[in-house]
């Protein structure tokens, strides 16, 4: 007996370490960063999307956690090890024929009598499909980030270089007036006054650079490339607001099904409830069966003995754990509840966002702009054909070039409502027109579920695809869980 415990024994696992490389780690990535293949000469939305897909840090880590709990989950809950007992036994006494010295040889083995290594491996499964879902959130966040990012920098670069033409014709009218003043029809004070404009408009464009390049940054921060490798974007890029604005139900029911944290939330509940049963199944005690085999010190009679053992559940039973696990599932139902405000809060705040930008941009569109324009092109006109003073002209043309400015930060501003409303709902609603390619699939680890019913419940009650409801969600969870309690 003892010598087939010697040979369980090596069956073991051995440890074998596997040190950290700092300055390996840094330029294996710093490699990647720069190695990254394009599509095209500019930077196309696939490009980006694969990138993240593939090299995103963000993402990578919610891949590696949701691995090690797969890992975990893939193995399931053993029985206990019997337990086996050798030793010596000594009689003495009487004196009586026979030995005095023995030797005495047991083994013990618990049998759940509950279902605790079931209920254990539907809790490790939950774990693995909790964060199998955390990750596909992750990456869904991810990219909605990376959209609202990308058009930001293609609509900042617009921004620019409206600004930089501002900044130019800035120049080109201070030459103009300084021609003026020395013939006499201009004041130094006029000439100060358009330097001043002048350099304004240079200190603008400069602040729009500082701004993409933090555009960049961010750009390269999710991808896990180089920030120079948005340098260039594809023209297809540009963003293209909703004519409308989807109706408040439809948004409410994209947010219960799309919004990251409610999601969350709900596996967070599920969880609860597969806690909570293992710890009712903890409360049903293990029968032991404990053969034993010892010679009778004193005669030649050996004895076996099998012994049943069963702890009594008087006092314990895990009451104290399962009154935690119970609140634990109370508070994740509140945590649930409290989130759905939140959200809820925010979708009411991006609506309003986008009505009052949308109505700004519109303005500025249809009514603001044409008249602008109509009137820098009078002046120009005026002042080509000497009819009207050129100091004049360009203080016109100055006031057009703002109301241009200020027209394309407000689209710039109902852009920013919009990508909060995707935030807010978890879903897309600007185009960047990049021929349909604006999903990411998931990384192919994810794609299999590992707990049917935790997804059915963390993606229900709405269908993901289209958003219909499936069949049997209407009985809550706490049903369920209110039946383990009930065992």
């Amino acid at each position: 007996m003892l010598a087939s415990s010697i040979l369980l024994l090596g069956g073991c696992e051995t440890y074998r370490p596997e040190p950290l490389e700092p300055i390996a780690a840094v330029d294996r990535v710093a490699a990647v960063r720069v190695a990254t293949p394009l599509t095209a000469d500019a930077v196309t939305l696939a490009d980006a999307l694969g990138w993240l897909r593939e090299h995103g840090p963000e993402l990578r880590e919610a891949i590696a956690a949701w691995r090690t709990a797969h890992e975990r989950a893939a193995v399931a809950t053993p029985w206990s090890d019997p337990v086996l007992t050798l030793g010596p036994q000594l009689g003495f006494g009487s004196v009586a024929a026979g030995r005095e010295l023995t030797g005495i040889a047991g083994l013990a083995l618990a049998i759940p009598l509950g279902d605790r290594r079931a209920a254990a491996d539907a809790l490790d499964r939950a774990r693995a499909e909790t964060l199998r879902i955390d990750a596909l959130l992750t990456a869904r966040s991810l990219h909605l980030d990376l959209r609202g990012h990308l058009a930001r920098l293609a609509l900042g670069r617009t921004r620019r270089e409206q600004l930089a033409g501002f900044a130019t014709d800035a120049a080109r009218g201070l030459d103009i007036l300084r021609r003026a003043v020395e013939l006499g029809r201009g004041t130094a004070l006029d000439l100060a006054l358009v330097e001043l404009e002048t350099a304004r408009a240079e200190a603008a464009v400069l602040e729009v650079d500082a701004s993409l390049q933090d555009e960049e940054a961010t750009l390269a921060r999710l991808t896990g490339v180089a920030a120079t490798r948005f340098a260039h974007l594809a023209p297809s890029l540009a963003p293209s607001l909703p004519d409308a604005i989807p109706d408040a139900a439809a948004l409410r029911a994209a947010l219960v099904r799309s919004h990251p944290e409610l999601v969350r939330r709900r596996c967070d509940h599920e969880l609860a409830e597969r806690r909570l049963r293992l710890e009712i199944e903890r409360q049903y005690p293990d029968l032991t069966l404990g053969p034993t085999y010892q010679p009778d010190p004193g005669s030649d009679i050996d004895v076996v003995t099998i012994g049943v053992g069963l702890q009594i559940p008087l006092f314990a039973r895990n009451r104290k754990e399962i009154a935690a696990a119970r609140a634990a599932r109370a508070e994740a139902r509140e945590r649930y509840d409290t989130a759905a405000s939140r959200a809820l809060a925010e979708l009411d705040a991006a609506l309003a966002a986008i009505e009052r930008t949308r109505s700004r941009s519109r303005t500025f569109a249809e009514r603001i702009l044409p008249v602008a324009e109509r009137h820098a092109e009078l002046a120009q006109r005026a002042v080509a054909a000497g009819e009207a003073d050129a100091l004049r002209a360009l203080e016109i043309q100055r006031s057009a070039r703002l109301l241009r400015a200020e027209a394309l930060q407000a689209r710039l501003d109902e852009l920013d409502a919009w990508l909060r409303l995707e935030r807010a709902v978890g879903q897309r609603f600007v185009d960047l027109g990049d021929g349909g390619v604006d999903e990411m699939t998931p990384p192919a680890p994810l794609r299999e579920s590992s707990d049917a019913e935790v997804e059915r419940r963390a993606l229900g009650p709405f269908d993901a695809s289209d958003g219909t409801a499936h069949e049997g969600h209407d009985r809550e969870p706490a049903a369920a869980g209110a039946q383990e309690d009930e065992r």
